[in-house]
């Protein structure tokens, strides 16, 4: 199932091979959440984003 999902997320252009969350991406996720009402605060991209080791 997951390498079907992988595959599905590929094929659309959503699959990033760099796990990175660019701080812009993140804050757009944060209006998105907070447009729909699913989060009552925003948290600093430090204080929610870890960088990937290596």
């Amino acid at each position: 199932m997951l390498s079907q999902t992988v595959l599905a997320y590929q094929r659309l252009g959503c699959w990033q091979d760099d796990p990175t969350i660019p701080q812009q991406a993140y804050e757009n996720l944060l209006d998105v959440f907070a447009y729909g009402g699913a989060i009552s605060q925003r948290h600093a991209y430090g204080a929610a984003i870890v960088a990937p080791q290596g």
